[in-house]
């Protein structure tokens, strides 16, 4: 099931909802509507609605929930909410597949997988779990939205607030904060809040960049731009910064790759004539942070890009096979030779 299809289906729900994905303000917003839909009557939602999560969720409890007559209502709504659907014991799976596949009509039923927190397997592929559900549930993927719809989501979330907004501000506040939607909801409020406080009547560049709190990603970034500047000091603050936030190693690491390799592409195609909107369009990275990219790479050989992205897989494996935390990274900031 689409989304486009889910929201049609939401004014009236029934059966059995999957939601997984990256996305989980999405998934919170349709069992949102979903709720208003089904329990109508708040005197008795007590007796109609069915909660459970990692904590009180069984195939039994469920068994129960299922079996219970709805109170002076059509419908009763059971909704689980689990971290991860992988952790959940095979017995357990197989039992929730039989209660799915005979819930009662009286009963919408959803269940949402936090982000990370399940195996879909490919679309040519789907793994068990996803054949299963998919056989007794309309199953609707939530991935991280578009840079272009999170835009025009901002600038409406912006504009409720009393406040203006334009494209490039709003761009560079998804690079720094990423794409998750409740990220952006909690930092477009801080933006918000301190522009009306400050009397000012639209967002800008600078106020996103004083406000925000930045991603792993960005201050991946920022630490590989410092770098290719030859300002090891910089960098070693960004890993600094990492470490009192308590920043797992490894997962900043995977992004500081992952921008050498973006800053590696961008500048091999430049040099091969590309320009900023083909390159773009080729690696699938907006323009706006092609030409963030660009300009970083700009400042080195491509010899030295290519070494980088070599350290990186170094220092990955050492990380990975010992117990060494931020050192292969630091041991990295210090060990690029620019040239």
């Amino acid at each position: 099931m689409t989304e486009k299809e889910l929201k049609d289906s939401v004014k009236a729900p029934a059966g059995g909802y999957f939601f997984y994905g990256e996305e989980d303000y999405l998934k919170e917003h349709y069992i949102s509507i979903i709720r208003r839909a089904v329990i109508t009557d708040e005197s008795v939602a007590e007796f109609n609605e069915f909660s459970f999560d990692d904590e009180s969720f069984s195939a039994a409890s469920l068994e129960d929930a299922a079996a219970a007559l709805p109170l002076m209502s059509d419908k009763k709504l059971i909704k689980i909410k689990l971290s991860s659907f992988d952790a959940v014991p095979e017995r357990e799976k197989k039992a929730l597949y039989e209660i799915l596949s005979s819930l009662p009509e009286d009963t919408v039923l959803v269940l949402s997988i936090a982000a990370g927190g399940f195996d879909s397997g490919t679309e040519k592929k789907p793994s068990a779990a996803m054949k299963a559900l998919s056989s007794v549930m309309s199953c609707v993927a939530f991935p991280l939205g578009q840079e272009a719809k999170l835009v025009r989501w901002l600038y409406r979330h912006f504009a409720e607030r009393g406040v203006a907004s334009d494209e490039v501000s709003l761009r560079h506040m998804i690079s720094l904060c990423g794409r998750s939607m409740h990220r952006l909801a909690l930092e477009a409020e801080k933006v918000a809040s301190r522009a009306l406080s400050s009397g000012m009547s639209a967002i800008s560049v600078p106020l996103v960049e004083s406000t925000v709190t930045v991603t792993v990603e960005e201050d991946a970034f920022r630490l590989a731009n410092s770098v290719l500047e030859g300002n090891t000091a910089a960098a070693l603050d960004c890993i600094g910064r990492a470490k009192r936030r308590n920043e797992n190693p490894v997962k900043l690491l995977a992004s500081v790759t992952a921008t050498f390799c973006d800053l590696a592409a961008i500048a091999h195609l430049a040099a091969e004539g590309a320009d900023k909107k083909e390159i773009s369009l080729a690696l699938k990275i907006h323009e706006y942070r092609v030409g963030l990219y660009m300009r970083a790479a700009s400042r080195v050989s491509l010899d030295v890009l290519d070494d980088a992205v070599a350290m990186c897989a170094e220092a990955d494996a050492k990380m990975k096979s010992m117990s060494l935390g931020y050192v292969p990274l630091e041991r990295l900031i210090c060990s690029v030779r620019l040239r």
